[in-house]
C-alpha cells in the first residue's frame, strides 16, 4: 500500500553568473544593475533590450550577454532527506501494522531517492536508547 508522502525541491530555471573579466573589458563597475540584467536573461527578454547602468550609460543585453553574462542549467537542491524510521527491521511486522518505516527501509528509500544525506527521525519510544542501532540500521541500507 502507497503511504502518503511529502517532497519539495528547489530548481533554478536558468543560472546566470557574472564574469569580472568582461565587467573589466566593458569598463562596467557592479552595481543593482546587475540583478536587473540577469532578470532580464532569465525573463527571456530581446538580445535588442536595453539595460540601464547607470543614468547616462545603457548597453543592450545582447552585449552583457556576450561580454558580462554567462548562462548555465539551474542547480537543483534535493540533495536531503528527512525521513521517519520509526522500527528496527526486526520489528517490520509491527512497523506495518502501525504504518511506519523501519530504519532499513528509510535508508533504502533515501539510497533510491538519490540523496546525498539522509536524517532518520520519529523513532519509537520502545528504542528510547537505542538510537543508535536505528540509525546504524538506515545508515546499512543507505550504503549498500
Amino acid at each position: 500500500m502507497a503511504r502518503p508522502a511529502l517532497r519539495f525541491a528547489f530548481e533554478e530555471k536558468l543560472r546566470v553568473n557574472v564574469w569580472s573579466e568582461g565587467l573589466s573589458l566593458l569598463r562596467l563597475g557592479v552595481g543593482p544593475w546587475l540583478n536587473e540584467a540577469k532578470l532580464a536573461v532569465r525573463r527571456g527578454a530581446p538580445d535588442e533590450s536595453e539595460v540601464v547602468i547607470s543614468h547616462d550609460l545603457s548597453m543592450p543585453l545582447g552585449v552583457l550577454k556576450q561580454h558580462v553574462l554567462r548562462t548555465g542549467r539551474g542547480q537543483k537542491i534535493a540533495d536531503q532527506l528527512f525521513i521517519e524510521a520509526a522500527f528496527i527491521d526486526a520489528d517490520a511486522d509491527i512497523a506495518a501494522k502501525r504504518r511506519h518505516l523501519t530504519a532499513h527501509q528509510a535508508g533504502d528509500i533515501a539510497k533510491r531517492a538519490g540523496v546525498v544525506r539522509f536524517v532518520p527521525f520519529h523513532f519509537s519510544a520502545r528504542y528510547r536508547k537505542q538510537e543508535d542501532r536505528l540509525r546504524s540500521e538506515a545508515e546499512q541500507a543507505f550504503r549498500v
